[in-house]
């Protein structure tokens, strides 16, 4: 089973909708995803996977028609359809291109990168190639960006780096005990 999550933190607002048609600077255009800002205006905070899946792109121009910084994760099948969610104008990209990411994990930071009028996420969903509203696929998953939290990711603990030989080894006290007379003497090994 897939997992979900948020991809912003609490307090996130909604700024903009998903249209397959309106009108952008006196032009007919599409806006291909649905827009949040931070709760503070002009912050630049983490930005969380969706879903589970494989970070498809991820970079400057790797999405037809979309500019700036943007990740593509592909979800693989979920509820029959092919799934993949791409986030926009980010202002640092965390993953990179084949990695395994889970829902919650941070991908990036929320930035103002390509055309932009301020600091938000871009996110888009797509069903077969064919893009839908993200806000309202995520609902249907009960996730309300803003008012759900992201899922705790759990990560492993670091493994410990193996044990090197110390200044208090018994061998190196040995060779300290007879170096520093040598080198009052003047004598270097």
């Amino acid at each position: 089973m897939t997992n979900f999550s948020s991809p912003l933190d609490l307090g996130a607002r909604f700024t903009s909708k998903f249209s397959k048609s309106r009108k952008l600077f006196g032009k007919v255009a599409a806006h291909l995803g649905d827009d949040w800002a931070s709760k503070t205006p002009g912050a630049k905070v983490p930005v969380y996977a969706v879903a589970d899946g494989t970070v498809e792109a991820a970079g400057v121009g790797v999405l037809a028609q979309h500019s700036g910084q943007i990740v593509v994760i592909d979800h693989g099948v979920v509820g029959g359809d092919r799934t993949k969610t791409n986030y926009g104008h980010l202002s640092r990209i965390d993953v990179r291109n084949g990695q395994k990411v889970v829902a919650g994990q941070q991908i990036g930071l929320m930035g103002a990168t390509g055309n932009v009028t301020g600091v938000h996420l871009h996110l888009g969903v797509r069903f077969n190639g064919t893009f839908y509203s993200s806000k309202t696929w995520l609902e249907t998953k009960g996730i309300v960006v803003g008012k759900t939290a992201p899922r705790k990711v759990t990560t492993e603990p670091a493994k410990p780096a193996p044990s090197k030989p110390t200044s208090t080894s018994k061998h190196v006290k040995s060779i300290l005990t007879i170096q520093k007379p040598l080198n009052a003497m003047g004598y270097s090994i």
